[in-house]
């Protein structure tokens, strides 16, 4: 089993002030697991779709926005389609959602933050 930093260790329990800020592609590998965006998003068509539309907005605007779910979801998607095609990190726009993401969950009240950590796993992976 792989040692969870103490942000890691915080975050699966809904505290998600220890999270390095900014947070960008190359620390969010396992955290972007943590969420199982198939289970939870109700299969791999919904998440895609999801996160597809998500960034292509992102693209057109320049910033990332959606929930922190929604976000989640994303990174977990673009984790996932990196590992499949063995494409490198190295891309400012997924340090961008990466960072969006931390903003988002930095904003959740305590009661959100529970309820997302509820859905976390360390085992998603």
């Amino acid at each position: 089993m792989t040692r969870l930093l103490k942000w890691e260790r915080q975050a699966l329990k809904g505290d998600f002030s220890a999270m390095p800020a900014p947070f960008d592609w190359d620390q969010s590998g396992r955290f972007a697991h943590f969420l199982n965006g198939y289970e939870v998003a109700g299969g791999m068509n919904p998440l895609a779709g999801l996160a597809l539309t998500m960034s292509a907005q992102a693209r057109k605007t320049g910033k990332w926005e959606g929930s922190a779910l929604d976000l989640w979801l994303c990174l977990f998607f673009q984790h996932r389609a990196h590992r499949h095609t063995g494409s490198e990190g190295g891309d400012p726009n997924l340090d961008a959602l990466c960072e969006t993401l931390r903003l988002a969950l930095s904003r959740l009240t305590p009661h959100e933050a529970r309820s997302l950590a509820s859905r976390l796993t360390q085992n998603a992976i």
